[in-house]
């Protein structure tokens, strides 16, 4: 929410309201993904470490000794009272205490460069966004079967429904 030199990022819209008393004079906005790609991308980012922090340490040691590989966690990580409390694996919706109303915009990080874009021009901000925890192109996002899919979809189904995605 404030950046990481805050030591806050990933905080629902409730914690806004009461750090702020004027809250609802701000523009409040929010940047949602696919869940399957917001899934794999996650499951990539904890395998390879997350940030380095002593949280994100741990979610990759009980990800790698509990699961065999990509399928196995897409299948099964729910069962896992750590990974299930992880900030990068709640569901989108839960950050906006799943009211999509608390906020003045929802954007899409399917088309990032143009909600960003209306973002910085709301607020007046004359800057671009910098492309920062970028993958390599050489990783490629793990492939997902019909019963991973299936899992995804039934954790994340707030999602798909309040933010328009296609239950593929």
């Amino acid at each position: 929410m404030f950046g990481q030199e805050h030591g806050a990022v990933h905080e629902q819209i409730l914690t806004t309201e009461k750090l702020f008393a004027n809250h609802q004079d701000f523009f409040k906005f929010c940047i949602v993904r696919n869940p399957y790609t917001r899934f794999q991308s996650a499951y990539l980012y904890l395998k390879n470490g997350g940030n380095q922090s002593r949280y994100d340490y741990l979610a990759q040691e009980e990800m790698l000794n509990a699961f065999n590989n990509f399928e196995d966690f897409a299948e099964n990580w729910n069962n896992n009272a750590r990974l299930n409390s992880h900030p990068i694996l709640k569901t989108q919706a839960y950050y906006l205490n799943y009211k999509p109303q608390n906020v003045n915009f929802i954007g899409y990080y399917e088309q990032l460069n143009k909600d960003v874009n209306y973002i910085l021009t709301k607020l007046n901000i004359n800057q671009s966004l910098p492309h920062l925890n970028q993958t390599s192109p050489s990783v490629h996002k793990p492939k997902l079967s019909d019963m991973s899919r299936e899992s995804i979809y039934n954790h994340y189904q707030v999602d798909f429904k309040l933010f328009n995605y296609p239950k593929v």
